[in-house]
Formats: C-alpha cells, structure tokens, sequence
C-alpha cells in the first residue's frame, strides 16, 4: 500500500548508478551454502516422493508497506535499502532472527548475507515483485532487490522460503489507484451518516471486478517464483532461480484495517472513528470495506495460494478488533517495539490496543508482531523451525 516515505527519483537513479558499476557474472552460490542442486537431494526423501521438512536457511521477504512497515519514532531501519527503508520491527526482520538467519542488531546481515533478505517496498504491485520496476530508475524487479549489500548473491542464490503479501496496490481502469485507495481517498471526506454507502455503491462493481484481476496476477507471481524466470534489466539478462525444491512459499493476508456494524454500534463508531479517528468515511462504508472488500482481497490470495499447493497465513482473524479506531499504544508499547529489546505481543501490550495507526492506516509494531506468531506457527506446523 501506499507508504508515507516519498523516494526521489534522483535516489533512485544513484542507486541505478551503483548497480549498473556491478559486472554480471555467472551465478554463484554463497559461502557456506552447498549448491542448489546437490542442497535439494540432501534433503530430498521418503519413497513417496515427499521432501522431508528442513529449517530454512535462506529467507526472501516479498510486499508492499504492510510488510515493509511504515516509518516510527525511534525505529531502525536497513541502511542499505536505500529505494525502501525498511523497519527492524517488521515481519520479515523478526521472522528472520526468529530462525536465526539474522541477529537483530546488524545493520548489514552478516558474512553469510544471503540468508534473509527483505524485498518490501512501498506502492509495490504484483508485477513489481517479478518483472516491472516500480520506477524506471529501478533496474532490477523486487524479487531479487532485497538489502543492496547482498544484491549480487540475491540474484543467484535459490530461497528455500519466500512469504508474500502483494495486491492492495493493484490497479485496473476502473480502480485506477488499487483497491488500498478506497481506503486512503475515495472513501473519505463522506458526511456522517449512519445509513448510506457512497463509496460502496459507486465502487462495489468495480472493487469484484478488480478482485479477480488481483487473484489471476498473484497466482502469475506464485508461479514464476516456483518454476524461476528470466528479466532484462541493463546488467543483462539476470535468471531468477526457483524456490529450492522442498522449500516453502507462504502467502500472507492483510489484517483488518476498518470495524464492521458486527463489532461495533454507530454510536461507538462516530465517536471513535469518524471523530476521533478523524476517518471521514460513513458507517456503512467503513463495514464494505470490513466485510466484502478487504476479506475479498485476503480471498484471492488464499485462492492463489491454494491453487499451487502453498500455505496461506491468515492474519484478518487474529487483528480483528486492533482497527485503527481502538485505543492507542502506550508510550511504553511504542519504545520497546523501536528499541528491539522484546517484540512479544505480551510485551507490547498489544490487547485492547490498534494494530492499524489512524494516520497512515498502515500496521504498528502490534500487528507486525501478530504476523510474526501467526507465521512462525505456520512453520511449526510444517515442521520447519
């Protein structure tokens, strides 16, 4: 989704620079890695045919600014991701110290850099992940830019997981800012209203249209990242290698971002929401978008993700009641998520708090610790931690 950081394009064309200073060279497999193909056989087994469980040992984070997570006071960020700075306490750093691929302290991954990369990227859409630039400064697609230190064993080295999370920003004719503007514009600046749904009634259409788009591109994307693919870029011709065989793609769902009528009265909503939140959207807009247009989106990429065999996270049940209209963090919560000393939901003190901030509309250190459980789960249950 949209993020509040604003990229120059002069950024962007250094860092074009830089890349294009890189020779290309023939794939190379990092230090300490066996090679793709011989790795696979050795964890390869069962007479059925069935890989055997292995932990990863090579991480690849793929989305937009629900996985990137949005600028904090007192946050850390990667130093080296200069198109997209992306925040310590997001998912993909904490599912990646989790499993001991990265020690959460080191600016620039360790020796052994490829093990975690973070591709995410605000504003990013499906084709972004695998093939279009989201600037043409850009030179490379967001699959294999990650940290721009570990960029030449990134775009070589085969993941053994990948989690994906991509599609509010996708755009059609008849939506031609995604799905995530409903919520950031279109919807908005509405009278209050306890009954009439401007926004529905002119988008709903539109919105499933959309929708379906959005499943057909991320299913395109799931696929590419399991059989590899070519892209042009000015190095040359680089070749993206398949997720490794036995390796594991999880799809990951947006939360809830607006309540619905279900959780809560009109009464509640106007004080909270439309006044206190400062969310200028009817009520019964705000429960389209809780109800049909965001469970829709979640929808497709379960339907994508099943479609190939790989594992869908559900992180919309879990935030349910975290929407943008519940009671701030504490200063305390908001210190310990940007300092990294403990990022447990226990911690933070996450119950009965939002998980959505009012004034990006974009997850706190809350839900990125949500999404964190709710993923390392998934791998418990796959047997890979």
């Amino acid at each position: 989704m949209p993020s509040t950081i604003r990229r120059t394009l002069s950024r962007r064309a250094a860092t074009a620079a830089a890349l294009m200073a890189l020779p290309l060279a023939l794939p190379t497999v990092p230090a300490g890695h066996a090679s793709t193909a011989s790795t696979a056989t050795a964890h390869t087994a069962t007479s059925a045919g069935t890989p055997t469980p292995f932990k990863p040992v090579r991480y690849v984070a793929l989305g937009d600014s629900y996985t990137q997570l949005v600028p904090a006071a007192g946050a850390t960020y990667d130093l080296d991701s200069l198109l997209c700075p992306r925040n310590w306490a997001n998912y993909p750093h904490q599912v990646a110290q989790r499993l001991g691929l990265w020690d959460g302290q080191t600016n620039f991954p360790p020796a052994d850099h490829a093990a975690f990369a973070d591709a995410s990227c605000g504003g990013a859409v499906s084709d972004n992940v695998i093939k279009t630039p989201q600037l043409p400064a850009d030179l490379l697609p967001q699959y294999v830019q990650g940290n721009f230190k570990s960029l030449p064993a990134q775009m070589y080295a085969a993941p053994d997981l990948v989690t994906l999370s991509i599609g509010g920003n996708d755009t059609d004719t008849g939506i031609p800012l995604g799905l995530s503007s409903l919520l950031f514009q279109t919807c908005r600046n509405q009278p209050d209203d306890p009954v009439k749904t401007p926004c529905k009634d002119a988008n709903n259409a539109k919105a499933q249209h959309l929708l379906g788009e959005i499943q057909g591109r991320v299913d395109q994307v799931i696929a590419k990242i399991h059989t590899g693919f070519d892209y042009p870029t000015l190095l040359g011709t680089l070749h993206v290698p398949a997720l490794r065989e036995g390796g594991h793609l999880l799809v990951i769902g947006y939360p809830t971002i607006t309540p619905s009528k279900q959780d809560m009265t009109y009464a509640d909503y106007h004080a909270k929401c439309y006044t206190g939140a400062g969310i200028t959207m009817t009520y019964g807009d705000a429960d389209w978008l809780a109800t049909t247009v965001f469970p829709g989106l979640n929808n497709a990429l379960k339907q994508a993700a099943q479609a190939h065999g790989d594992t869908y996270v559900d992180t919309y049940t879990t935030s349910n009641g975290h929407d943008y209209c519940q009671a701030p963090l504490t200063t305390t919560t908001a210190s310990t998520a940007s300092s990294g000393t403990s990022r447990t939901a226990a911690a933070l003190d996450c119950e009965g708090k939002r998980w959505i901030d009012p004034d990006s509309l974009h997850p706190n250190a809350c839900e990125s610790t949500n999404q964190t459980e709710l993923i390392m789960n998934k791998l418990n249950e796959l047997g890979l931690t």
